[in-house]
């Protein structure tokens, strides 16, 4: 995104596939790129909560109480 937004740095013109690349405003490439990394760090965020629950799920109740107090003193501290 900051290529669409700002274009090449200056020492990457000299290259050819940098040197034909002409920004537009509002393109069509601009909103997909925008689009794809949101949806890319919505998916992220995601899977690593579903990692988290399910993690949570399957451990003892015991160890789910020390998880819980760790994450609560991390927070706090």
């Amino acid at each position: 995104t900051w290529v669409l937004k700002y274009a090449w740095p200056s020492w990457m013109t000299g290259f050819g596939f940098a040197a034909s690349h002409v920004n537009q405003a509002d393109s069509w490439l601009t909103a997909v790129t925008v689009t794809a990394h949101v949806a890319m760090g919505s998916l992220i965020l995601v899977t690593s909560l579903v990692i988290l629950l399910r993690s949570l799920r399957l451990a003892p109740a015991e160890a789910k109480s020390k998880a819980v107090r760790t994450l609560a003193v991390g927070w706090i501290a």
